[in-house]
């Protein structure tokens, strides 16, 4: 379970509604983090617009805006906060562009849950938001 007073806030965007209900579960049964969602890169920016996230997990293959273009916006205005592209795609150049534009890593999907929350772990780590490793 993360530390701290706070819950860690995290933003999953992903236009399969099975994919995002399945990343509030994991997380809200993990403890200590607050999931919020979005169906897409556009409505991804909105949110974020509105609300302070400590991380984004973002499918990259998505209607009306991509996540590679949601990526690109983001890093103009949130250039900080860690993004961390969770896909199906197989397409390794837009895999590669993501990481160029900013996203700290790629997970293949289907991505293991215990995967998911070691990664999401050592992110908060690397940052200062987590004194070590167990927490989650």
């Amino acid at each position: 379970m993360p530390s701290g007073n706070s819950p860690a806030k995290i933003l999953v965007v992903d236009d399969e509604e099975s994919i995002r209900r399945l990343f509030i579960e994991l997380f809200t049964r993990a403890g200590g983090y607050v999931v919020e969602t979005a169906q897409d890169g556009y409505e991804a920016l909105q949110k974020v617009i509105l609300e302070d996230f400590e991380l984004i997990l973002m499918d990259i293959l998505m209607p009306r805006m991509n996540g590679l273009d949601a990526l690109k916006a983001l890093r103009m205005t949130h250039p900080v906060i860690p993004i961390v592209v969770v896909t199906g795609t197989t397409d390794d150049k837009m895999i590669e562009k993501c990481l160029a534009y900013g996203a700290m890593l790629a997970l293949q999907k289907p991505v293991r849950p215990e995967a998911l929350l070691e990664t999401v772990g050592d992110i908060r780590m690397r940052l200062g938001k987590v004194g070590g490793k167990g927490t989650l």
